[in-house]
């Protein structure tokens, strides 16, 4: 499990063994969100339950959208 961007008190993790579609995991604070990838045409969304406070879960989407086509790149070298 690899990380693959660290900011922000935010640990952005892909899982190798993970399946479609791209996703990533938003780790803070030992709390975990799953953000699907979306594409050049969709942003970043919440995948399922989540801990993280409102503004932390904001904040993580934020995050993901700013690096999605360099986490999209990092999620297809993983997973081809």
């Amino acid at each position: 499990m690899p990380t693959v961007l660290s900011e922000g008190g935010f640990e952005v993790v892909i899982y190798t063994t993970d399946r479609m579609p791209p996703h990533v995991h938003v780790w803070r604070g030992g709390c975990e969100v799953a953000i699907h990838l979306g594409d050049a045409d969709t942003r970043p969304k919440v995948d399922g339950p989540h801990r993280l406070k409102r503004q932390e879960l904001r904040a993580a989407l934020e995050l993901v959208a700013r690096h999605q086509a360099y986490l999209l790149r990092v999620w297809e070298m993983y997973h081809g």
